[in-house]
């Protein structure tokens, strides 16, 4: 795990083991419901998570794209001379 200024960071790993925990956790106590389940939540997530990105490219004046999608994907502005 990575630090930064005293924070912990999760890394995409953690994150993707974090996932991998849940949806076991969810087979185990639901069965054959918990995969329909974890996909619609994980579309859900995506729309919100799209919704977010999409706002935070409006609020720094700049035009939805797909090249802004990859610069603010990862919650990293990149420099808008790049865009």
């Amino acid at each position: 795990m990575n630090t930064k200024n005293n924070n912990t960071i999760a890394t995409p790993k953690h994150h993707a083991m974090l996932f991998s925990y849940i949806v076991k956790a969810a087979r185990e106590e639901l069965d054959s419901e918990a995969d329909e389940i974890v996909k619609k939540a994980v579309i859900n997530y995506a729309i919100q998570r799209g919704r977010r990105m999409a706002k935070r490219v409006k609020k720094d004046g700049l035009e939805l794209s797909t090249l802004k999608y990859l610069a603010y994907a990862n919650g990293k502005q990149i420099q808008e001379t790049w865009i």
